[in-house]
């Protein structure tokens, strides 16, 4: 775990196939499959996550740009809104940002980590 938790998807995806090629793994291969489904072509806008109370109240402002916005219970959830890279998001790039948003954990990357675990749970 210590070695796949920073990787993105692609890589996992990588290091999946070749477990796959030595060992045999159905819900493995599921997963992969799942994997192959795309969605919509464009730049990434909206991750809202994690809510730890009343689930947030969205609203669709623009359709075609696909901007939402928050109307209730914001304080409630997670909003990433940073680019992704071509490799998608890493758990790593997660904790910078839970870092950034949280200066209590702005120090260490570990007790970041288990932080944003435990907000997670």
């Amino acid at each position: 775990m210590h070695r796949l938790r920073p990787l993105a998807v692609p890589e996992l995806t990588t290091v999946a196939c070749k477990v796959l090629d030595e060992y045999e793994a159905p819900e493995l291969e599921q997963v992969l499959a799942a994997l192959g489904m795309t969605g919509v072509d464009g730049e990434f806008k909206n991750l809202i996550f994690a809510a730890n109370g009343p689930k947030p109240e969205i609203i669709l402002r623009d359709a075609v740009n696909n901007r939402l916005d928050i109307v209730r219970n914001a304080q409630y959830c997670l909003t990433y809104n940073r680019p992704l890279g071509a490799a998608g998001l890493s758990w790593a790039e997660l904790v910078a940002w839970w870092q950034e948003t949280n200066p209590a954990v702005s120090g260490d990357q570990v007790a970041a980590s288990g932080h944003l675990c435990e907000r997670l749970a």
